[in-house]
């Protein structure tokens, strides 16, 4: 507030817009504002990635959490067809993000993994937040709404027997500002 910035609050109704061009347009034009979509979504975001497409080739499988899938989406772009992208969802969006990618053409395999967000974004149990401890103990700081979720998954994917002998990198997204929202959570 102190450069300007002028905060205003959406309506469900108006969230509901969020993707709409037209709307994206008018809001543009009546803030005068650069109106950047949730997440980063869109092109822009996902040509974002692709400096980060190099770090990726030794690997057979690539492991990150997702929200809107922009960053999933906008790594995906840039592996190789023989690489496999592995997203974990951390909403409890109802399989609208899966819905959403099968429309897509993709460079490469991916699986998106549903059952790992925790009861919905942002939500910290007791679970995840004892790994979320453990983690810290081992100097790996990790944040309640994206990397919990997703070392999670890697672990419980492990404990099903459903992991080959893939090479992976797991992609840690940062987001270690929503430990604040936790309580008894310190921020690293």
């Amino acid at each position: 507030r102190d450069r300007g910035m002028q905060l205003v609050f959406a309506s469900k109704k108006d969230y509901a817009r969020r993707d709409d061009p037209d709307w994206q347009q008018a809001l543009a034009e009546e803030y005068q504002a650069l109106v950047i979509p949730e997440g980063g979504q869109g092109r822009a975001g996902e040509k974002g990635l692709a400096a980060l497409a190099p770090l990726t080739e030794d690997y057979d499988e690539v492991w990150l959490a997702a929200g809107t899938g922009t960053t999933a989406r906008g790594l995906a772009m840039h592996l190789r067809p023989g690489q496999t992208l592995v997203a974990v969802n951390a909403v409890a969006d109802q399989g609208a993000l899966r819905r959403r990618w099968q429309l897509l053409d993709w460079p490469c395999q991916w699986r998106l993994l549903d059952d790992y967000h925790g009861g919905g974004f942002g939500r910290c149990g007791p679970g995840l937040l004892q790994l979320i401890e453990h983690c810290d103990g081992e100097g790996l700081p990790l944040d309640p709404v994206y990397t919990a979720k997703l070392l999670a998954a890697l672990h419980g994917e492990q404990q099903a027997g459903r992991l080959t002998h893939a090479r992976r990198l797991l992609i840690h997204t940062g987001g270690l500002q929503g430990r604040r929202g936790v309580p008894g959570l310190t921020h690293p």
